[in-house]
Formats: structure tokens, C-alpha cells, sequence
């Protein structure tokens, strides 16, 4: 079955029926109608389904890949987002670095939408910005992503049964976030989550050479407190790349290693078609 992106249907109150469709960012094959705006717009009315985020968050404090030494990103600033708007829902991480994302909160930026509402069926890439790292730059990043299920049972992650962020669910997400921005950006939400699996195993199994400069690299930043933005974060535009990393993944390509995973097809230009197998809300 086709992954087809979710649609909600406008009416004009005056009772003229005046509707438009208008795509959200990546369905993922849930049945539920939502509101598009990557997660920004709220859910149809009663909603029956109530999607949470959870995970830990962990950046490297020591040693160089793949033996360095991780820590908790202990009370963290978290943004999560879909990609499919410029807005991202945010939280804390408590104090061992675990994150609950609830269905709504507040977004970044404060506008056009007044909450963020986490959509199931969507990829979410999850951010935790901690103060660790040098005196000069106390801003070290854990990154991972999170397939959203009906409910948190149901979520799906790059490394399945762990739920924990380390150097390679960071690899995994900045390699999406590298690979979904350009002059017509796709949303983190394009990719069948199940290949982001994949891909996760196989940087833990067998990296090539450029995707262990990668691996490296993420380490190195983090214990020296930069954070990793691979491009510009369109919900918190005044933060900048990281240039290392973003030189490491534009080295990452099929050319490099056939296996990398690619966004789904947009055929015509239009949403993005995922073909299963695909990961159930």
C-alpha cells in the first residue's frame, strides 16, 4: 500500500461548500485527518489518539569514537520537528537526560501557530541542546528521530528496543536534515523510517570511511560544546551550521556508499509517496 500524505479538507462556514485540500507533511498511513503544518496546526476535533515522544538524550564527554565515553544531556532544551513547516515543538530533558514530548506544546517560533501538536504517522527528528561541553562552547547536541505511533507504545526508533540517543542516531539525523534542505526542502517526514533503521545499523555494523569521519566528527563537537545544526534550522534561524558537519555528510553520498537511504519519490512534483513495507501508527 502507498504511504499518501495526510489531507484536511477546509469548509467555508457560510455554508457554501468552498473547500480546498491541502497536504500535510507525510501521513505515514494513518487513517486520522489532520490539519496540515508539519505538526504546527491543531488535530480535527475528539481526536482519538494521543502521541508522545519519549526517549534519552546523551552526548559524548570524553575519548573519540568509537570508544568515547557518553554523559546524560541532563535538563537539555529540546526541539522536535517533522520538517514540514518552519515551526518545531519544544521541551526539557530532566536531569538524566530523558525527554517525555507530549501531543501539544509550545512551538518555535511563536507563530503562525499558537501550539505544536505531534501528528502519528510523522518521522519527528529530536534535539536536545545541553550546557555541556568546553568553557568556550557549553552548547553539546544529542540528536535521534522518532516515528510517532498512536500511542508510545506504538512508536517506532532508529535503534529499536533502546530508545536512547548516541553518535549514530545523531548520524542518522543529520544526515536527514542535510539531505531534506535545498532550494525546494522536503520534510524530515519524506522517509520511510524503516530505511532510516537500516541505516542506523549499518553505521554501527559497517561504516565506510566518510561515514566514519562522520561518526568521529559528531564527537568531537560534542565534547568541545558546538552544536550541529548541518544547515541553517529554519525554527531557530539566529542559530548557525556547524561547517564540520555539514562538510562530512555532503561527502556521504550514493557514489560513497550505495546503501544510504533516500527521501520518497514526489512523483510530479507533488507529496512524497513512501511504498511499503512502512512502519503502522
Amino acid at each position: 500500500m502507498n504511504r499518501t500524505h495526510q489531507i484536511a479538507i477546509w469548509s467555508s462556514l457560510g455554508g457554501m461548500v468552498t473547500a480546498a485540500l491541502i497536504a500535510g507533511c507525510g501521513g505515514g498511513g494513518s487513517s486520522a485527518v489532520n490539519l496540515p503544518g508539519g505538526g504546527g496546526g491543531n488535530p480535527s476535533p475528539s481526536p482519538s489518539v494521543t502521541p508522545v515522544l519519549t526517549g534519552s538524550l546523551n552526548v559524548a564527554i570524553s575519548g573519540s569514537y568509537p570508544n568515547q565515553t557518553e554523559g546524560a544531556a541532563a535538563s537539555a532544551e529540546v526541539d522536535f520537528t517533522c520538517g514540514c513547516s518552519g515551526q518545531a515543538g519544544t521541551g526539557t530533558a530532566d536531569s538524566s537526560g530523558n525527554f517525555n514530548l507530549l501531543t501539544t506544546s509550545t512551538p518555535v517560533p511563536a507563530s503562525p501557530n499558537p501550539t505544536y501538536t505531534v501528528v502519528p504517522g510523522r518521522n519527528y527528528v529530536v534535539i536536545g541542546t545541553s550546557t555541556l561541553g568546553s568553557k568556550l562552547n557549553p552548547s553539546a547536541q544529542s540528536y535521534t528521530m522518532v516515528f510517532a505511533g498512536n500511542d508510545t507504545t506504538r512508536n517506532q526508533y532508529l535503534n529499536p528496543g533502546v530508545n536512547s540517543a548516541d553518535t549514530v542516531t545523531a548520524a542518522v539525523a543529520l544526515y536527514v536534515m542535510a539531505n531534506s534542505a535545498g532550494t525546494s526542502p522536503i520534510a524530515f517526514d519524506d522517509w520511510n523510517f524503516n530505511t532510516l533503521q537500516a541505516f542506523y545499523a549499518h553505521l554501527l555494523a559497517s561504516p565506510t570511511t566518510q561515514e566514519t569521519q562522520l561518526l568521529d566528527d559528531i564527537v568531537s563537537q560534542q565534547e568541545i560544546g558546538n552544536t550541529m545544526y548541518p544547515t541553517k534550522p529554519r525554527w531557530r534561524p539566529n542559530r548557525l551550521k556547524n561547517s564540520v558537519i555539514a562538510g562530512d555528510l555532503a561527502n556521504i553520498t550514493p557514489a560513497t556508499d550505495p546503501s544510504v537511504p533516500t527521501p520518497c519519490p514526489t512523483p510530479g512534483g507533488g507529496p512524497a509517496v513512501c511504498t511499503s513495507p512502512f512502519p503502522t501508527p
